[in-house]
């Protein structure tokens, strides 16, 4: 059998990992990226303990959006933030390290210590969460990564998802977490982002690390956090619902002013509901003074609408199904006329 062809990226990746005395680990925001971060700091417990952890500015998708580390480091790592080369460069010349990256975005970022298998050409089911790229393509595998990683599948992907990883699964299944509470536990950190709280996101990575998923659930900051989002959510879908417009064949329009930082779950929930066809998201985040362009497919690969974005000089990003920018011109229009065009293009 022939060797995938992100094998030796991968296996650098976690070697470099290894070797190194100091590390920064810049993750995603989300269930998937703190679920990620966690399996990476268990492992680097054993090795070495000396690793600081930070996120992006949440919302950002640019080498602008993250910080530095606060002091110098042996290696820099990129988590589960799928940013195009460009920028992964751009990162690379302020840390002064070549960028070690553990995703599963369609980024198109390759190259040495680039453990994405999605860019070299894998389908993206297989690779449904970064945290299955440590795990499984970089065999970074510390005790109890198991659980970590079906919480960041169920994140990504929901229970359907897992059923396609039945090891991690039965994984679940064996620390007693059945898919009610894998996606209260998603809701539950996913909250901490979606409310613009970094401290909150910081402390749902570390009840992770040390106590796994039944950690989160016991968290009552994070269950108090979660009803705020929660309701907050139902509000936003609600306003795009009674906004919707046709705007192309099998393409609905949806728009929204949001309180906190909900375009994903809001944008999912709309996707739900729709059905068949591609459900976008026009929405001004009010706690960030920002719109936000989204697109979501349930049956419809719509991943090219991505490179369009990109080619156009917008800063986009997402998966086989999903289409996501932050927006530079009021209102997404020059973003979303791009997006729709790339839509009707492909049917």
């Amino acid at each position: 059998m022939e060797t995938p062809s992100y094998t030796s990226p991968c296996a650098e990746a976690a070697a470099r990992l290894r070797a190194a005395s100091t590390v920064h680990v810049v993750h995603h925001w989300d269930a998937d990226g703190l679920a990620s971060a966690a399996i990476i700091e268990r492992y680097l417990r054993k090795w070495k303990g000396r690793a600081t952890y930070a996120v992006p500015e949440i919302g950002g998708y640019s080498a602008k959006a993250v910080r530095p580390p606060p002091q110098p480091v042996d290696e820099f790592v990129l988590v589960d933030y799928g940013i195009p080369p460009e920028e992964v460069a751009k990162i690379g010349e302020v840390s002064g390290k070549g960028v070690i990256i553990f995703d599963h975005h369609a980024s198109g970022v390759r190259g040495e210590g680039k453990c994405n298998p999605i860019s070299y050409g894998d389908g993206w089911e297989d690779w449904s969460a970064a945290a299955v790229v440590i795990a499984e393509a970089a065999g970074i595998r510390p005790e109890g990564w198991e659980e970590l990683a079906a919480l960041a599948v169920y994140g990504d992907v929901g229970f359907e998802g897992l059923m396609r990883k039945p090891h991690l699964l039965s994984a679940a299944f064996r620390a007693g977490l059945r898919a009610e509470e894998l996606e209260r536990a998603a809701r539950y950190v996913n909250s901490c982002y979606r409310a613009v709280d970094y401290a909150c996101v910081e402390a749902a990575r570390e009840e992770l690390a040390e106590g796994g998923v039944w950690a989160v659930l016991r968290d009552g900051y994070l269950a108090a956090r979660e009803a705020e989002v929660c309701a907050e959510v139902d509000r936003g879908v609600d306003e795009a619902l009674s906004s919707a417009e046709i705007a192309g064949e099998g393409i609905t329009l949806y728009r929204a002013r949001l309180r906190a930082y909900v375009v994903s779950a809001v944008g999912r929930r709309l996707s739900k509901v729709l059905g068949n066809g591609v459900a976008v998201l026009v929405a001004y985040v009010e706690p960030m003074k920002r719109w936000y362009l989204y697109a979501r497919s349930q049956n419809r690969i719509i991943k090219d609408a991505i490179h369009a974005l990109r080619n156009a000089g917008y800063g986009a990003g997402g998966k086989d199904k999903v289409v996501s920018t932050p927006c530079v011109e009021e209102g997404c229009r020059g973003e979303l006329s791009t997006l729709i065009r790339a839509l009707t293009r492909d049917l």
